[in-house]
């Protein structure tokens, strides 16, 4: 699954501007052909067939959520999007507030734009994706660097609810060394990779990941390269980010259920996660191969450590998903 960060904000400094614009960014999509494009200073209502874009080459099979901010493009034709229920969001954002979980003033809503994906196809993928445009980099550094802490306190809590690992990427408008040296990633990972020489030094387009979002591949594009492209980076002041997830062909580590008892009979909960068998309910797999395939999967993570699993079974049609019901480390030996 390839998907691409771009702010797409810029100056417009002359007349047919906003039209290269649009050519540039269909551009992009036809000659990567990503599967989620997290877009932020979107400044049309969205990508339509009969509305401004109608003469623009946009594939039939990206439907845009979200708003000028932030906002996303998902390939209907490889992903399920879920729009996440406002109320939901405020609700959370509300309580977590008056428990003093986040600090007043913190509004991140209005700055991302929140879906819930899903793949259609093997191999299964099923994570929260979020565009993100941070404040203006007009504020002091310390502000940007507690809206991101605090916009990842949010979007954890969110995931432990939902169950569901996260991605999120855009414009932080923080850079990425500062994010790095203040944000704790024992849980996310926040990627690094070579930008274009106009953005050396002003490296805040990136991608952070839960740990069983493993991402790849991760460069920057040359408007140039494009389709449409040729002098873009005249009326862009970023360049696109493309990245690949990767998932395991075989098995999914999905998010851990903290609220699960053999995760908190653990004294580090991050060792146990969920596994899903993408399984064929025509061919049967023989339940000890699959036992020692999921154990092979925690030994791979903990190479001192060895598992002894209990789990049941479930039928999700057209998948057998498998949980773990309890845990206990024991020596490798």
């Amino acid at each position: 699954m390839s998907l691409i960060i771009s702010n797409v904000g810029g100056p417009n400094a002359e007349k047919g501007s906003a039209n290269r614009r649009k050519r540039a960014i269909a551009g992009v999509l036809n000659t990567f052909h990503p599967t989620l494009v997290l877009f932020q200073e979107f400044p049309w209502s969205g990508i339509q067939k009969y509305s401004t874009w109608k003469n623009i080459n946009i594939p039939d099979k990206y439907e845009y959520y979200g708003h000028s901010q932030a906002s996303i493009l998902c390939d209907e034709n490889e992903l399920i999007a879920k729009i996440i229920n406002p109320t939901e969001l405020i609700r959370l954002h509300d309580k977590m507030t008056r428990k003093g979980k986040l600090p007043m003033g913190f509004s991140p809503l209005e700055r991302m734009c929140i879906l819930e994906i899903e793949t259609k196809v093997v191999p299964m993928a099923h994570f929260l994706c979020i565009s993100w445009h941070g404040s203006h980099n007009s504020k002091k550094k310390t502000d940007l660097i507690n809206e991101l802490k605090n916009l990842l306190v949010f979007i954890e809590e969110f995931g432990r609810i939902k169950e569901l690992p996260f991605i999120i990427a855009g414009d932080f408008n923080l850079l990425y060394e500062k994010a790095c040296a203040e944000i704790d990633q024992l849980t996310v990972t926040i990627y690094d990779y070579t930008p274009m020489e106009r953005r050396k030094g002003r490296l805040i387009d990136f991608y952070i990941a839960s740990k069983a979002l493993p991402l790849a591949n991760i460069a920057s594009i040359d408007w140039e390269t494009v389709e449409d492209g040729k002098g873009a980076t005249e009326i862009f002041d970023h360049d696109p980010v493309i990245a690949t997830l990767t998932t395991n062909k075989s098995f999914q580590m999905h998010y851990g259920n903290e609220n699960n008892e053999c995760v908190k009979q653990l004294k580090n909960p991050a060792q146990i996660k969920t596994c899903t068998a993408d399984l064929d309910p025509q061919r049967p797999v023989h339940h000890l191969t699959l036992i020692f395939a999921i154990l092979g999967l925690f030994i791979e993570n903990e190479s001192r450590t060895s598992f002894v699993l209990l789990y049941e079974r479930t039928d999700v049609d057209p998948y057998s998903v498998f949980s773990v019901m309890s845990c206990s480390s024991i020596p490798a030996s």
